[in-house]
């Protein structure tokens, strides 16, 4: 979400659901090209964690 700051101020509308159906991650992304780049960028810093979570070990801060 802090990311999201300094993005367009209607970056502030679209607000991520996210996850998990049969053990894969599921998430939602904004429709433009932009915001879907900026939350995937987002889940790349995530994923170890995701990863760890999903399947059932990892701390959980």
């Amino acid at each position: 979400r802090a990311r999201g700051l300094t993005a367009p101020p209607t970056a502030a509308l679209s607000r991520a659901v996210a996850g998990t159906i049969k053990g894969t991650v599921v998430g939602n992304r904004p429709g433009s090209t932009g915001g879907g780049r900026g939350g995937l960028a987002v889940l790349e810093g995530l994923h170890e964690h995701l990863v760890a979570q999903t399947a059932g070990g990892g701390a959980h801060e």
